[in-house]
């Protein structure tokens, strides 16, 4: 088996700068024309202070991937697999609400589990992540496409 070496990948931030922009500046605009009411400024507040939290969740979220194994962390809680106790791991759609999304899941055998979105990263980011897992555990591919995405080909369009 070939090497794997240490890549940390975090997680987009240019999402929350257009929800930024979408969520603030039309109450900026009203700002500028001259509206004094106070509930302009609360619909500013809370804009800023929603981009502000989900800015420091993707500031803190990432994926690690070593020769050894898989990280995964977030704000309050960090997650590691070696890659040999890996008993299963499948990239699948899953709908949450009315909006769905691809989940890659890393089980182990000690029944510890990795789930995250592939929409917080970019393709070049979940391409790396593929090659490493179909280079260290190829027999744990349980579902989804993962072969094909370390080849470049994605069962996307969008991102």
């Amino acid at each position: 088996m070939l090497p794997v070496f240490t890549q940390s990948f975090y997680a987009r931030k240019w999402p929350l700068t257009l929800l930024l922009i979408l969520l603030v500046l039309p109450f900026l605009i009203l700002k500028l024309q001259g509206d004094r009411s106070s509930i302009t400024n609360i619909f500013i507040l809370i804009g800023f202070v929603f981009c502000l939290l989900g800015y420091f969740w993707a500031k803190y979220m990432s994926v690690t991937i070593d020769n050894e194994g898989i990280t995964y962390q977030v704000i309050f809680r960090k997650i590691f697999i070696p890659w040999k106790h890996v008993r299963a791991t499948k990239l699948s759609f899953e709908f949450h609400g009315k909006s769905g999304d691809f989940v890659w899941n890393f089980v182990s055998i000690h029944k510890k589990e990795i789930n995250f979105s592939t929409g917080y990263f970019s393709k070049s980011v979940i391409r790396q992540i593929a090659e490493a897992v179909v280079e260290k555990c190829p027999e744990h591919i349980t579902r989804g496409k993962i072969k094909e995405i370390s080849q470049g080909k994605f069962p996307w369009y969008i991102f």
